[in-house]
């Protein structure tokens, strides 16, 4: 025969784990909202510096950046991404760390872009953002019309997910 006593106490335990469990949880959902909206504020950032950066001449696009910014799409450090393309779908100029390979199309606007976890060149998991944008043409002289293009922009994501995996664990383990 269990005792008030036991029965109290199991009741108390169970409740008290289940308070811990459910705090846990917000605890972790809160956190990687707010992780994953700094990752996704960071590729913007890229993406608004490289489309900045985009310049119109006639029918040719140009992208002047400063050899320091580029050098983290290049492949040798491949962890990030990048790829401009016509209206139609050309592309236009794509980062050395895609090797030939191309990025998902993604469609948004610059006010509201895409965003999306993909897997990318390198086998890692990533995450992309993508929008369309109009570069007016830089000479004066002899105005062309301005070329509608789009940029994807991804980035990988491992130091991120192993964040959320070492908050997960801490959080399971307290």
């Amino acid at each position: 025969m269990k005792t008030i006593r036991q029965q109290l106490t199991r009741k108390l335990l169970v409740r008290f784990i289940v308070l811990l469990g459910v705090g846990g949880a917000g605890v972790y959902l809160s956190t990687r909202a707010a992780l994953l909206e700094q990752f996704d504020e960071t590729l913007r950032a890229k993406a608004n510096a490289i489309s900045s950066a985009t310049e119109q001449h006639g029918q040719r696009i140009g992208v002047e950046t400063t050899e320091q910014f580029m050098r983290e799409f290049h492949e040798g450090v491949a962890v990030d991404f990048f790829q401009l393309r016509r209206a139609d779908g050309t592309s236009v100029r794509r980062s050395k760390s895609l090797a030939g390979a191309d990025l998902p199309a993604l469609l948004g606007t610059f006010r509201r872009p895409s965003f999306l976890n993909l897997t990318l060149t390198s086998g890692f998991r990533g995450r992309a953002i993508g929008y369309n944008f109009t570069r007016r043409t830089e000479r004066e002289d002899k105005p062309a019309q301005p070329m509608e293009l789009s940029i994807v922009v991804a980035s990988d994501r491992r130091e991120l997910d192993e964040t959320l995996a070492v908050l997960s664990l801490m959080l399971l383990c307290c």
